[in-house]
């Protein structure tokens, strides 16, 4: 997880707690911080590109069964670059190995 995807996470919990306790100015705070470091990431990988770039991985590893879900994962992560979250392919790669 890269440094703006933690900042962005601890903003989020901090804009939770801000709204659990009636705290529109911290919430409003932290909303804007979150849109600013959100502003810097790259942009998120759509959704049939992500399941595009798992299928190629699993045809490129031979995968076959969910027992060899961590090749596929090694395969797929640096090609997101960032730009999909690790549950998001987790899901979809055992979705596609049932």
């Amino acid at each position: 997880m890269s440094l703006l995807q933690k900042e962005i996470k601890n903003r989020r919990e901090a804009l939770e707690e801000a709204k659990k306790a009636e705290r529109p100015d911290l919430a409003s705070a932290n909303e804007a911080e979150i849109a600013v470091l959100e502003a810097f990431l790259p942009k998120a990988m759509p959704a049939d590109e992500l399941r595009a770039l798992v299928q190629a991985a699993i045809a490129e590893t031979g995968a076959t069964t969910a027992g060899e879900m961590g090749k596929v994962m090694k395969a797929v992560m640096p090609k997101t670059a960032g730009r999909a979250p690790g549950d998001a392919v987790s899901a979809i790669v055992r979705e596609l190995l049932k």
